[in-house]
């Protein structure tokens, strides 16, 4: 049987389908997940971490070079940016080959071939098995993906003007280079057993489209998926019908020599038997789910569980992989989907970290206390005493560094050589700091001053979780002594989020 045969599956989506959701999504059923569109350029640019902690696969953005732009290709690393999600230590993509193994398929992004080629010998060069102490005769597969899959579907405008998505359906020209692509795909990614497949909006017409998936499925493609909507009618179009005629005439025409996989239903699956309707009006036995997922990532069961121990279940995750925070609000919010008046969300669109979202699901904070604070432990405490941090001294408790706070330094200022915070979104050291602090899930940072003899300069202390920074040097004013103290504490946390 084709992998791709008789699966449920979460789809590709923006910003929604990094890791909480995708194992939530395993835990409730789905068979596949695919992870959101990553484009070629951000992946190359990107180097993979073995993160022992975490037990996963991290692919990290270079140090300072995404924002190194050829002039020639300025449009697509600008939409790219804007497109992906990116957390703030820079983790482009993250996986735990032990737990998505043999179900994790990797959506490209691209319309060139060299880097196609490059990102498929990339993604499979990962060894994480003996990394990770997993003996090679185990059953699991030695990559940390299971295929990769051609972006051809995505209507948005980001997508369009980089020239990807379904931008590869606009002409003639366009479909040959798509195939093109799939081609060079196949023939890499055949011997290391890593499926290659894509992801298509129907064209107007219907023997247009049928040319269109006859064409794509020559390219030796494992699987294609059909959104049975056109590239021209969007999300926000509700009322327009999913094509599922169109998809029923691919599946008879093409199934035999491809997987073809059903997209589009989620106005009228609300249940998993709704699902078993959608597969025999599409005559496809495989379902990718978009909408549905995200407003229950339960839909995926055969008992439905409430939006609540979803987000519990969501929740859990996040902080266990330590997703970032921005990402896992955002998330949520879509999980509440024509629900936006609800106590519930509006409590959400107010909470600032993990501490307070958990508040909500859980009023007596055990979710946090014994998922978070664990989380604290194990990366703070037991670390704090053993970071090779840059000159400091401990003076009754105090952590004292030789720093200084110079706004028009700021900036452009590198912290150490592995972690560079994103200074251009925080005009100062304190700000920046409180988003550390919403990082690692602590309470905020408080701040007082003492003043020297004379009383004309002062050094500031901040307290973070029972540590204290402060500076050698002493201020011109408590301003500036709070903004070096912060600082401090800054450079001292950056060396274990790096870790």
């Amino acid at each position: 049987m084709n992998f791709f045969e008789n699966k449920l599956i979460m789809a590709p989506m923006v910003r929604f389908g990094t890791l909480p959701s995708r194992l939530t999504a395993l835990d409730y059923g789905a068979d596949l997940v695919f992870a959101e569109e990553i484009v070629d350029r951000l992946i190359l640019k990107s180097k993979f971490v073995l993160n022992h902690k975490l037990k996963t696969i991290d692919f990290i953005v270079k140090e300072n070079e995404f924002h190194k732009v050829d002039k020639n290709s300025n449009i697509v690393e600008n939409i790219a940016y804007k497109h992906n999600f990116i957390a703030e230590n820079n983790t482009v993509f993250r996986t735990p080959p032990l737990k998505e193994n043999n179900k994790l398929i990797f959506q490209l992004g691209t319309r060139n071939i060299e880097n196609a080629i490059k990102i498929s010998q990339y993604l499979s060069g990962v060894n994480w098995k003996s990394e990770f102490n997993v003996p090679n005769d185990d059953d699991s597969s030695p990559y940390i993906i299971s295929g990769i899959d051609l972006n051809m579907g995505c209507p948005k405008d980001y997508s369009l003007k980089a020239g990807i998505g379904s931008a590869l359906l606009r002409s003639d020209t366009e479909i040959e280079l798509a195939c093109r692509i799939l081609e060079a795909l196949v023939k890499e990614n055949r011997p290391k057993d890593i499926k290659t497949s894509c992801k298509i909006r129907v064209l107007p017409t219907l023997p247009d489209t049928l040319r269109l998936c006859q064409t794509l499925q020559k390219t030796g493609i494992d699987a294609l998926t059909i959104h049975g909507r056109t590239p021209s009618e969007k999300k926000s179009d509700f009322s327009t019908p999913n094509r599922d005629h169109y998809i029923n005439e691919i599946s008879r025409l093409l199934n035999d020599s491809c997987t073809i996989i059903a997209n589009g239903g989620s106005n009228c699956i609300n249940k998993i038997l709704d699902i078993d309707y959608f597969k025999a009006e599409t005559g496809c036995n495989s379902i990718m789910l978009a909408r549905s997922a995200m407003k229950n990532l339960s839909i995926f069961s055969t008992s439905m569980v409430t939006r609540d121990e979803v987000i519990r279940k969501y929740l859990k995750y996040a902080l266990i992989y330590e997703n970032e925070f921005i990402n896992s609000k955002y998330a949520i919010q879509q999980m509440f989907y024509h629900d936006g008046k609800s106590d519930q969300f509006q409590k959400l669109l107010k909470a600032k970290n993990y501490r307070e979202m958990c508040k909500i699901w859980k009023p007596d904070t055990e979710l946090f206390i014994d998922i978070a604070d664990d989380i604290y432990s194990d990366s703070f405490e037991s670390h704090k005493n053993n970071i090779d941090v840059a000159k400091f001294d401990n003076v009754d408790g105090i952590i004292i560094m030789d720093l200084h706070y110079d706004y028009r330094e700021w900036p452009n200022m590198q912290i150490d050589n592995n972690y560079r915070l994103q200074f251009n979104k925080f005009p100062n050291p304190k700000l920046a700091l409180i988003h550390f602090c919403n990082i690692l899930n602590i309470p905020q940072p408080s701040y007082y001053s003492i003043s020297s003899p004379d009383n004309r300069t002062f050094k500031g202390i901040v307290d973070i979780k029972d540590l204290q920074f402060s500076t050698y040097k002493w201020e011109k004013s408590k301003k500036i002594a709070e903004q070096s103290s912060a600082l401090c504490a800054i450079k001292y946390i950056s060396k274990f989020l790096s870790l």
